[in-house]
């Protein structure tokens, strides 16, 4: 049901600790683990297919402070 390498589930953590993320804009392509941080409208989801709770909408990559 959760397999282990589903990027989505997490390993014991459950979905519900994943937020999908609409940006704005095309970002600059960054390496593998890389952090950001992200500006949006945080939306609430409540999907009983995939469990997903949470969205961010018109996301902004944030500068580095």
């Amino acid at each position: 049901e959760r397999p282990e390498d589903c990027r989505f589930c997490g390993s014991g953590y459950g979905p519900s600790l994943t937020v999908e993320v609409h940006l704005a804009r095309p970002m600059q392509e960054l390496p593998e683990f890389s952090h950001v941080r992200l500006r949006g409208r945080l939306e609430f989801v409540e999907d009983p297919q995939t469990m997903q709770l949470y969205r961010l909408m018109d996301a902004e990559v944030l500068p580095d402070s």
